[in-house]
Protein backbone atom coordinates (compact mmCIF):
# COMPACT_ATOMS: atom_id res chain seq x y z
CA UNK A 1 0.00 0.00 0.00
CA UNK A 2 2.91 2.35 1.01
CA UNK A 3 3.70 2.35 -3.22
CA UNK A 4 0.03 3.57 -3.71
CA UNK A 5 -0.07 5.76 -1.70
CA UNK A 6 2.95 7.14 -3.27
CA UNK A 7 1.90 7.05 -6.88
CA UNK A 8 -1.05 9.10 -5.80
CA UNK A 9 0.95 11.54 -4.49
CA UNK A 10 3.15 11.95 -7.63
CA UNK A 11 -0.16 12.39 -9.52
CA UNK A 12 -1.55 15.06 -7.02
CA UNK A 13 1.71 16.99 -7.16
CA UNK A 14 1.37 16.27 -11.35
CA UNK A 15 -2.19 17.82 -11.25
CA UNK A 16 -0.68 20.77 -9.09
CA UNK A 17 1.80 21.41 -11.91
CA UNK A 18 -1.39 22.02 -14.43
CA UNK A 19 -3.66 23.91 -12.29
CA UNK A 20 -3.78 27.98 -11.58
CA UNK A 21 -2.22 28.15 -8.10
CA UNK A 22 -5.39 29.39 -6.51
CA UNK A 23 -7.07 26.04 -6.92
CA UNK A 24 -7.56 24.26 -3.77
CA UNK A 25 -6.59 21.02 -3.00
CA UNK A 26 -6.61 19.06 0.29
CA UNK A 27 -4.85 15.64 0.82
CA UNK A 28 -4.70 14.47 4.13
CA UNK A 29 -3.02 10.69 4.99
CA UNK A 30 -3.15 9.07 8.00
CA UNK A 31 -2.21 5.96 9.72
CA UNK A 32 0.33 3.28 8.99
CA UNK A 33 0.01 1.59 5.79
CA UNK A 34 3.29 0.01 5.84
CA UNK A 35 2.22 -2.93 6.83
CA UNK A 36 -1.36 -3.02 4.67
CA UNK A 37 -1.47 -4.51 0.46
CA UNK A 38 -4.16 -3.47 -1.54
CA UNK A 39 -4.64 -4.09 -4.84
CA UNK A 40 -2.79 -1.96 -7.77
CA UNK A 41 -4.26 0.49 -8.62
CA UNK A 42 -7.54 0.69 -7.56
CA UNK A 43 -7.29 4.10 -5.41
CA UNK A 44 -6.46 5.96 -8.09
CA UNK A 45 -9.30 5.90 -10.07
CA UNK A 46 -11.33 7.84 -7.54
CA UNK A 47 -8.21 10.21 -7.39
CA UNK A 48 -8.42 10.94 -10.96
CA UNK A 49 -12.27 11.18 -11.37
CA UNK A 50 -11.83 14.07 -8.83
CA UNK A 51 -9.32 15.90 -11.33
CA UNK A 52 -11.26 15.01 -14.21
CA UNK A 53 -15.26 16.02 -12.88
CA UNK A 54 -13.86 18.71 -10.58
CA UNK A 55 -11.92 21.69 -12.29
CA UNK A 56 -13.48 23.92 -14.13
CA UNK A 57 -11.37 27.40 -13.63
CA UNK A 58 -13.95 28.68 -11.73
CA UNK A 59 -12.85 30.67 -8.18
CA UNK A 60 -14.84 27.80 -5.77
CA UNK A 61 -13.47 24.69 -7.50
CA UNK A 62 -11.69 22.23 -4.77
CA UNK A 63 -10.70 18.85 -4.18
CA UNK A 64 -10.53 17.57 -1.56
CA UNK A 65 -8.71 13.23 -0.93
CA UNK A 66 -8.80 11.75 2.71
CA UNK A 67 -7.16 8.18 3.13
CA UNK A 68 -7.05 6.79 6.61
CA UNK A 69 -5.73 3.23 7.73
CA UNK A 70 -6.77 2.74 10.99
CA UNK A 71 -5.86 -1.46 12.16
CA UNK A 72 -7.99 -3.40 9.66
CA UNK A 73 -9.74 -0.97 7.42
CA UNK A 74 -9.50 1.67 4.96
CA UNK A 75 -11.21 4.43 4.34
CA UNK A 76 -11.18 7.03 1.49
CA UNK A 77 -12.79 10.05 1.13
CA UNK A 78 -13.07 12.64 -1.64
CA UNK A 79 -15.09 15.43 -2.50
CA UNK A 80 -14.58 17.94 -5.10
CA UNK A 81 -16.58 20.89 -6.28
CA UNK A 82 -18.98 20.56 -10.00
CA UNK A 83 -18.46 22.96 -12.42
CA UNK A 84 -22.02 24.41 -13.39
CA UNK A 85 -22.35 23.48 -16.73
CA UNK A 86 -21.91 19.69 -15.44
CA UNK A 87 -23.92 19.67 -12.23
CA UNK A 88 -26.79 18.24 -14.26
CA UNK A 89 -25.01 15.38 -15.83
CA UNK A 90 -25.03 11.70 -14.04
CA UNK A 91 -21.69 11.94 -12.79
CA UNK A 92 -22.46 8.34 -11.35
CA UNK A 93 -22.56 6.34 -14.56
CA UNK A 94 -18.98 6.23 -15.62
CA UNK A 95 -17.23 3.43 -16.85
CA UNK A 96 -14.06 3.65 -14.55
CA UNK A 97 -16.24 3.52 -12.07
CA UNK A 98 -17.87 0.52 -12.92
CA UNK A 99 -14.73 -0.84 -13.99
CA UNK A 100 -13.85 -0.24 -10.27
CA UNK A 101 -16.99 -1.61 -8.64
CA UNK A 102 -16.11 -4.91 -10.52
CA UNK A 103 -12.60 -4.70 -9.16
CA UNK A 104 -14.01 -4.42 -5.91
CA UNK A 105 -16.50 -7.18 -6.14
CA UNK A 106 -13.62 -9.68 -7.43
CA UNK A 107 -11.30 -8.34 -4.81
CA UNK A 108 -13.08 -7.54 -1.94
CA UNK A 109 -16.45 -9.05 -2.38
CA UNK A 110 -18.73 -8.68 1.35
CA UNK A 111 -15.18 -6.39 2.63
CA UNK A 112 -15.90 -3.28 1.24
CA UNK A 113 -18.50 -0.47 1.05
CA UNK A 114 -19.02 2.55 -1.51
CA UNK A 115 -20.98 5.56 -1.16
CA UNK A 116 -21.30 7.59 -3.61
CA UNK A 117 -23.14 10.75 -3.57
CA UNK A 118 -23.68 14.48 -5.31
CA UNK A 119 -25.11 16.99 -3.46
CA UNK A 120 -25.46 21.13 -3.88
CA UNK A 121 -22.89 20.91 -6.34
CA UNK A 122 -20.34 18.59 -4.88
CA UNK A 123 -19.24 14.84 -6.04
CA UNK A 124 -18.09 12.86 -2.80
CA UNK A 125 -17.43 9.12 -2.49
CA UNK A 126 -16.76 6.80 0.43
CA UNK A 127 -14.76 3.92 0.18
CA UNK A 128 -14.45 1.22 3.25
CA UNK A 129 -12.31 -1.43 2.57
CA UNK A 130 -11.71 -4.52 5.08
CA UNK A 131 -8.07 -5.09 4.76
CA UNK A 132 -5.88 -8.35 5.82
CA UNK A 133 -2.15 -7.33 6.95
CA UNK A 134 0.66 -8.13 4.83
CA UNK A 135 2.24 -12.29 5.67
CA UNK A 136 5.65 -11.48 6.72
CA UNK A 137 7.82 -14.45 6.25
CA UNK A 138 10.89 -14.44 8.55
CA UNK A 139 13.93 -16.38 6.83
Amino acid sequence: MSEEIEYIRNYIELQKLRLAPKFKINFELSGDVSLQEIEPLLLIGFIENTFKHGVSGEDFDFIEITIMVHKNKLKLNTRNSIPIIAADKNLVSGIGLQNTLSRLDLCYKNRYLLNVSQENNVYSTYLEIELWPRLIVMQ
